[in-house]
């Protein structure tokens, strides 16, 4: 899809080149990358984010070591306790859900919290 678009580019600026640089954004409204798979993955994220605190929140006994332990530099810790940031959302929101096995994972860690089957890999395939 991004090679298409990227082409279409190149065939829309050949038959019309832009007078300026500045101009080629209001002159050729084109997407190089598509907002909808992009907004699509930013939900997915947002959605496993948002259960995984949840689970968080209400099973605190579901932390696990692995998800206390982060890469977060001094001034955001003391940025994230000065807005009262829980422990559930300091893990959810440090969290990367970019790829579909993360986001499959992220749910099925949930699954398996709270005892629900099948997994939802399973239910994916």
């Amino acid at each position: 899809m991004l090679i298409n678009d990227i082409n279409l580019l190149k065939e829309t600026f050949a038959a019309a080149p832009p007078k300026s640089s500045y101009a080629v954004w209001r002159s050729f409204p084109i997407e190089i990358v598509s907002f909808y798979p992009v907004g699509f993955v930013t939900c997915l994220e947002w959605h496993a984010r948002a259960r995984l605190a949840d689970l968080l929140t209400f099973k605190p006994e579901a932390i696990e070591e692995e998800d206390l332990r982060k890469d977060v530099g001094l001034e955001t810790i003391c940025r994230l306790v000065a807005q009262k940031v829980s422990i559930p959302h300091f893990v959810a929101v440090t969290r990367n859900f970019s790829t579909a096995d993360s986001y499959i994972g992220a749910i099925g860690r949930v699954f398996r919290a709270l005892g629900l089957s099948p997994e939802p890999k399973e239910l994916i395939h």
